[in-house]
């Protein structure tokens, strides 16, 4: 029987760190740790937009290093998701550099969509 992603242990929500196979639990945890002191850390240099509560909730599972797991920041992603999806995106879509960027690559879409 074929593994469809979703049953993949690393995957699955809640997996622990130390759960997933072939990679080192120190490994997720340098980069979870990465990923909070670089985006999410009120103040940090790259701080995102996300709620008072989901950013205290990222630094609560911080503190207790035995709460780590590969979904730890999913609301956050989430929640960053849905604003690219309903406001960057469609934004980016009605901008001049999206513009320009049609036209620069007209000739990769013209070839993909049989036009020419």
């Amino acid at each position: 029987r074929r593994r469809t992603q979703h049953q993949f242990p690393g995957n699955m929500p809640g997996t622990p760190a130390n759960k997933i196979p072939n990679v080192r639990a120190a490994q997720i945890t340098d980069g979870l740790v990465n990923i909070f002191e670089k985006y999410i850390k009120a103040g940090s240099k790259y701080e995102i937009s996300c709620s008072d509560r989901d950013r205290e909730k990222a630094q609560a599972r911080m503190n207790n290093r035995k709460a780590f797991s590969v979904d730890m920041f999913i609301d956050i992603e989430r929640d960053m998701m849905a604003k690219l999806r309903t406001d960057a995106f469609p934004r980016f879509l009605k901008s001049n550099l999206y513009d320009h960027y049609k036209h620069a690559h007209f000739h990769k879409f013209a070839v993909r969509n049989f036009v020419a």
